[in-house]
């Protein structure tokens, strides 16, 4: 039962994610070539001379970067804002449906049916899990096609993209557990994504806000993208286990908190 309510959860917001997705491919396809013809040996100067304000607001990190070829730079395809709205709003999009079912009262039909309100609400977890991964795969799926347009004599660790892989699917969980969570509290799915959008703009914010501003530096454990860091993944071909566990305990807590808060709270009829 829970399978079929997620094909149908998945299937209503099937167009979206699909655009977003094919998007995606095709922003981080182009990355490397970009990389390529440019030269990194004219990007590194230019990289070195943006004001720290640019830096810190594309959430590039040239110490990591300059002088480590293509690889570095693969790095802005997961930092740029153009990467994490796409990917942000793709699971902000399916996780509010929950809310939006609740607000057109299409919910009671799926009800009225026998089937539990942890069934529906797990139903739209699974989904919500299965749309973290397509994200966490096509984005460095693109950058590996990328690669594979291009002639270079450079050195690059193409395993680097798999802990890159995880780390963006960590973020995803943890902002799909924190809209899930709003979602099963909330009433119009327009009320939902305008909390989630706000929360992932102030955690934005206080993590640009803090390279310039060190009175924010005890606000930056506060920030989720304070534990998103791809520069770091991909040019050490690690990744930071602290980071993956606040990461899922974060979207773990959501989807629980708001397990129980849906199976308790009072339905329009």
């Amino acid at each position: 039962m829970v399978w079929m309510l997620t094909l149908r959860s998945v299937r209503q917001g099937a167009f979206g994610s699909v655009a977003l997705l094919i998007g995606l491919f095709i922003f981080e396809l182009i990355v490397p070539p970009v990389a390529e013809d440019v030269g990194t040996e004219q990007l590194d100067p230019v990289l070195a001379a943006l004001p720290p304000a640019i830096q810190a607001l594309t959430r590039s990190s040239p110490d990591l970067i300059i002088g480590q070829g293509i690889q570095g730079y693969l790095s802005v395809g997961f930092t740029s804002p153009v990467f994490l709205l796409m990917i942000c709003a793709g699971i902000i999009s399916f996780t509010s449906g929950l809310a939006g079912e609740i607000e057109r009262g299409s919910i009671q039909l799926a009800l009225s049916r026998s089937v539990s309100r942890l069934s529906v609400y797990g139903a739209r977890v699974v989904g919500a899990t299965v749309l973290a991964a397509a994200f966490a795969v096509v984005g460095p799926l693109g950058i590996l096609v990328g690669l594979n347009l291009i002639e270079t004599d450079q050195a690059i660790d193409r395993g680097a993209l798999v802990p890159t892989a995880v780390g963006i699917f960590a973020l995803l969980w943890s902002v799909g557990g924190v809209t899930l969570l709003l979602s099963a509290l909330g009433q119009r799915s327009g009320q939902v994504v305008g909390w989630s959008i706000s929360w992932l703009v102030i955690s934005y914010f206080v993590d640009y806000f803090a390279t310039l501003w060190s009175a924010l530096d005890r606000f930056t454990p506060l920030s989720v993208f304070n534990y998103f860091a791809p520069t770091t993944t991909l040019i050490q071909s690690d990744f930071t286990i602290r980071n993956l566990t606040i990461l899922g305990s974060i979207g773990l807590a959501g989807f629980v908190v708001g397990a129980i808060a849906f199976s308790r709270r009072d339905l329009p009829s």
